[in-house]
């Protein structure tokens, strides 16, 4: 499901890349751009959720509620240092260069994703 879901945020940052450069027909790239971003508002909340499931699933209930906060510090300091980040970049380049950067982390994350998936399967079957 987490590789999934990556797949489908570089999918979104790729819409938006692809109809930046459409010069074609307006209405074409307003429509491509609009399902990038809808796609971007769609997995958002389902990637939180996730992540947060995993993570829950294999710990023990001692530990949950630590895990549960830890989640939303790191989250949020990611938040605020890419948020600065991307302010900087933008005093002196365009959007468009930030959608890249945004593409190749989402697919960086596919890659960390399947390596995670993999490590928790064994995990998984060695539970068992």
């Amino acid at each position: 499901m987490s590789i999934v879901l990556t797949i489908c945020l570089a999918l979104a940052f790729s819409l938006l890349i692809i109809g930046r450069f459409i010069e074609l027909a307006f209405i074409c790239k307003v429509i491509i751009m609009s399902l990038g971003f809808f796609l971007i508002l769609a997995i958002r909340d389902s990637f939180q959720t996730y992540i947060e499931d995993v993570a829950l699933t294999i710990s023990n209930k001692d530990e949950q509620q630590e895990i549960i906060i830890k989640i939303e510090v790191y989250r949020r300091l990611g938040t605020l240092i890419l948020s600065a980040i991307f302010t900087l970049i933008l005093m002196k380049y365009e959007l468009i260069v930030i959608e890249f950067i945004l593409l190749g982390l989402s697919i960086i994350e596919i890659f960390i994703n399947k390596r995670l998936c993999s490590k928790l399967a064994k995990y998984g079957s060695s539970d068992r």
